[in-house]
């Protein structure tokens, strides 16, 4: 921006003026910013690319700004990449748990779940929204998070599944 002043006598007024405006906005920007990386990590078996990738598609569409942290779309290659997934669990507001027998016989999954499981245990709003994709025996501990129920990978209950989970971001 230019400011421009005809009697130099004006200048320090002028700059004042300029200052604590750009200060106001400046401020804004920080007041509203998330303390969150994303609002949204999907843990999910990769055996259920296909209806993770229409749940996150839709999610989208209901909130375009929704940060969504997928493993796919977010790793580096030759990455240190179990780490960073826990560390980014913690850096998003909401995890999305996608629940099937791929899921629960993945040793990364229920690792992300845990974690997940442990903040949403400390949080008043809750971390987990878990959505059940296809029938599988669910341990007891994963049941006392209230899930959302799309089986058999439905596809309206999980354009449902979808809607219903992007409200809470």
């Amino acid at each position: 921006m230019k400011i421009v002043f005809h009697d130099p006598a004006d200048e320090p007024t002028l700059q004042a003026a300029f200052a604590q405006a750009k200060s106001k906005v400046s401020g804004a920007d920080k007041v509203n910013a998330s303390p969150w990386q994303f609002d949204l990590f999907v843990s999910y078996s990769h055996q259920d690319k296909l209806e993770v990738d229409y749940l996150v598609k839709i999610i989208k569409e209901v909130r375009p700004s929704a940060r969504v942290f997928l493993d796919r779309m977010e790793l580096q290659p030759g990455a240190v990449w179990q780490q960073h997934l826990f560390e980014v669990i913690d850096q998003s507001r909401k995890v999305m748990a996608v629940f099937s027998p791929q899921y629960l016989a993945s040793k990364v999954c229920l690792d992300e779940y845990n974690i997940a499981h442990f903040r949403h245990r400390e949080s008043p709003d809750g971390v987990l929204e878990p959505i059940y994709l296809h029938t599988a025996p669910l341990p007891t501990y994963m049941k006392l998070v209230q899930f959302i129920d799309a089986r058999e990978g439905d596809w309206s209950q999980l354009a449902k599944a979808a809607k219903q989970l992007a409200a809470t971001l």
